[in-house]
């Protein structure tokens, strides 16, 4: 475990938990097992994801381009047209005028912005953790892509904490390695605060049904587990 710290890109604190624990229970072979079957279900959502995205994407995407095209192409040709009618045109054929105008004058100082835009965006994000924090929370307001988020999330916090748990791990150090693979900085904090309550001596099942942020499901699913002694199972059920 220690050797797989020293390579963070490759090897997630969930992974090396999972092996330091491993090593101190012999029980590497069945871990490695786990995990591996974990990774797998964890890229098949991934995948499914953006089987889900790709759709309202290439929408979005096919709009814009036909909208220049338009503007670039098909506005001018009627601007000449309309110049000829010697009558004073609607207020919103003005402003596509206008629009088409500027795109076909300032084409290559829009891209240049809006690459400039992106590439800030990416930055911020990236280094300024209130930023990150703020457009997470935005995303899961957002339709479509915000409930695809939602599900994703919930879907890889019980799997995570199935799996840590099935591992050995103990509730505190499976929810610390949970929080880490949340994947969403608010729901990141959700499950900190989550491992805050339980430290404080209530189950998981009051501490979630006290937060806003998860199902009805995850919690009803979670107080069968605590009761029956299966909580990783009724998790893994639950992703």
């Amino acid at each position: 475990a220690t050797a797989l710290r020293q390579h963070p890109r490759q090897f997630d604190e969930l992974f090396c938990s999972l092996v330091a624990t491993a090593e101190v229970t012999g029980t590497l072979d069945i871990i490695l097992n786990r995990l591996a079957s974990h990774k797998e279900k964890a890229e098949k959502l991934k995948s499914n994801i953006k089987k889900a995205l790709t759709y309202p994407a290439a929408v979005m995407l096919l709009a814009l381009l036909v909208s220049a095209i338009l503007l670039i192409e098909v506005v001018p040709v009627f601007a000449e047209t309309f110049r000829g009618f010697g009558t004073e045109l609607p207020a919103f054929t003005l402003f596509v005028l206008r629009l088409s105008e500027a795109v076909t004058t300032w084409w290559l100082l829009i891209i240049c912005a809006v690459s400039a835009t992106l590439l800030g965006f990416r930055e911020a994000h990236f280094r300024n953790a209130q930023f990150a924090y703020a457009v997470d929370r935005i995303i899961l307001k957002l339709p479509i892509i915000g409930l695809i988020t939602y599900h994703s999330v919930i879907a890889r916090f019980a799997r995570t904490l199935a799996t840590t748990l099935a591992a050995g791990l103990p509730i505190i150090e499976a929810l610390d390695s949970t929080a880490d693979a949340a994947g969403n900085r608010p729901y990141q904090k959700a499950i900190l605060q989550l491992r805050n309550e339980v430290i404080s001596g209530i189950s998981l099942q009051q501490a979630i049904n006290n937060s806003t942020m998860f199902p009805r499901l995850l919690q009803q699913m979670t107080a069968i587990g605590e009761e029956s002694g299966a909580l990783d199972e009724m998790l893994a059920n639950v992703a």
